[in-house]
This record gives structure tokens, sequence and C-alpha cells, in this order.
């Protein structure tokens, strides 16, 4: 299987996560296969997408209580903090550190969303808990692919 690739075995059955890996795996595809001349501004677009997925995730394990949001967003801040150490490097022009990171990020997203959102996946449906955007959320969405506002994680 192609790491890069969505394949119905990576649905959870939570619509908005979903689409949201989906868009997440394209951003990452964009970056990975960059040209020099457009990787920093797709490195910048992979990590604006990963913090917008996260907090969308993070939103609804909150609005759920669910019970191991700790060990989660853990696991999201460290691999967020893996592609924002390499930002200082792309502003340097020194590409290697972030492209190493790109080709390893398939692995951790494919363990995360096999354990950590499957988990929250099957919570979600235990508590029969409403998996949609809330409505503000949405809008804050719109804002921010508009430029407008950024998420706060």
């Amino acid at each position: 299987m192609n790491e890069l690739e969505w394949t119905t075995e990576m649905a959870l059955g939570i619509p908005d996560i979903d689409a949201s890996h989906r868009r997440l795996l394209l951003k990452l595809h964009e970056a990975l296969f960059a040209q020099e001349s457009e990787f920093a501004l797709r490195f910048h677009a992979l990590i604006e997408e990963f913090e917008h997925d996260i907090r969308a995730e993070e939103v609804m394990m909150e609005a759920m209580k669910f019970y191991d949001i700790k060990m989660h967003r853990e696991q999201h801040a460290r691999a967020l903090q893996a592609l924002h150490d390499a930002v200082p490097d792309i502003l340097r022009g020194d590409f290697a550190k972030a492209r190493k990171t790109l080709e390893l990020f398939p692995k951790w997203l494919q363990f995360h969303s096999s354990t950590m959102d499957t988990l929250a996946a099957l919570w979600f449906k235990l508590k029969k808990t409403d998996t949609t955007l809330e409505p503000d959320y949405q809008a804050l969405h719109k804002k921010r692919a508009s430029g407008i506002v950024r998420p706060r994680l």
C-alpha cells in the first residue's frame, strides 16, 4: 500500500476526520514531491493543514470528554514539533531535514490513525457523540482558509 494514497482501510467512519485526513495526505504528497522552488510554500501549507486537522480532532475529543485526550494531544504535539523543527533549515535554504521528516511522516500518520484515532473513533461511536464539526468551528475553518485567522493550538 502506498502510504500517501487514501484507502478505504484508512477510514475511521467519522466523515469530518476522514475528510481531514484525506486533505492532509494530499498536502503531504504536494510537499514531498515539490520542486525546490515550491518546497517551502508546500511544507508550510502542510503544517497549516496539520494544525487544522489536529485542532478539529481535539475539539471533538473535548466535546465528547475523551478519556485519553492527553496522550492523543502529546502525539499530535510531537509530530507537529518535528515539522516545526525543520523550518529554520528551510529558511536557510537547506531542505534535507525537512524532506527526511516528510519521508517519515506517513509512517507516523498511519500508526497514529490506526491506534489513537481508531480508539477515539470507537469512543465517539460508543458515546454516540455528534461528530460533525461545531458550526462555530466550521466558520473558523472558512476564515482560516481565506487567511483571516489561524486556529490556536
